[in-house]
């Protein structure tokens, strides 16, 4: 991803340097697109943004292998929960910790999206968003996968206060679901307990993606910085050898 988008930018800073008005005019062009795709997103409303969110974290089948590894496990843990004596005991204790843990990675993500605000430059800002990458560009994706990574965040940390409340709920009365047969208890506690698990996992997964992508901006606007160093600094010495060459012409 880091290569490609890279390599991409390696061209238009070539065709640039050959056509000065070229590029100058492309810079403008780029700059009011950014303009009107920020006024059409600001427009939206944020129910709008938050499902867009939401669709950037959904799993994708190049993944599958991940989810492989994460779904047995998931199953295999979900049984001896479900043969356990002490299941919903156990249950509420593994939700109290998956509530500690996603408040962590909210926080976390919160982090990282004031992290990304302070390493980012407008030189890559307007970089970025020159890429189209589907209804958004590359930068808003960025942005709206950060929001969709938070709002499922809180998502699962509602999810969890739910599921703790009813559990307890049931433990406290157990019956409550006397008129529920034996084998409907058992299938759905074991489906809620495996869906529970895999929404976690997930959230973990997403972590990970979040970290990726604040990887790439930062390698992104590393490789510009030193770019443009490196363009300043060459005419610097172009200048400096033209003052040079005047004076020796001069005396």
């Amino acid at each position: 991803m880091i290569q490609n988008t890279t390599k991409k930018h390696q061209k238009k800073m070539k065709n640039s340097n050959e056509s000065p008005n070229t590029s100058t005019s492309t810079a403008s062009d780029d700059f009011l697109d950014l303009i009107a795709v920020i006024d059409d997103q600001n427009s939206k409303p944020l129910s709008s943004l938050i499902i867009d969110g939401l669709k950037k974290i959904k799993p994708t089948s190049e993944l599958w292998i991940l989810y492989l590894f994460i779904i047995i496990p998931s199953i295999v843990i979900t049984c001896f929960l479900i043969i356990s004596n002490s299941t919903s005991l156990i249950f509420t204790q593994f939700v109290d910790c998956s509530i500690g843990v996603n408040i962590a990675f909210f926080a976390a993500g919160l982090t990282g999206f004031a992290l990304m605000q302070a390493i980012v430059t407008p030189k890559t800002i307007m970089k970025l968003s020159s890429i189209k990458n589907g209804p958004y560009n590359k930068f808003q994706n960025y942005l709206i996968h950060i929001l969709g990574v938070l709002f499922y965040y809180i998502f699962t940390l509602v999810l969890s206060l739910f599921i703790k409340i009813t559990v307890s709920i049931i433990s406290a009365n157990p019956d409550i679901l006397n008129f529920i047969s034996l084998n409907i208890k058992n299938i759905s506690s074991f489906l809620i307990i495996f869906i529970y698990l895999l929404i976690i996992m997930h959230g973990i997964i997403e972590m990970f993606s979040l970290i990726f992508n604040l990887f790439s901006i930062y390698s992104l606007d590393s490789y510009y910085t030193c770019k443009e160093y490196s363009k300043t600094t060459s005419e610097n010495q172009k200048k400096t050898i033209k003052t040079i060459e005047k004076d020796l012409s001069n005396s």
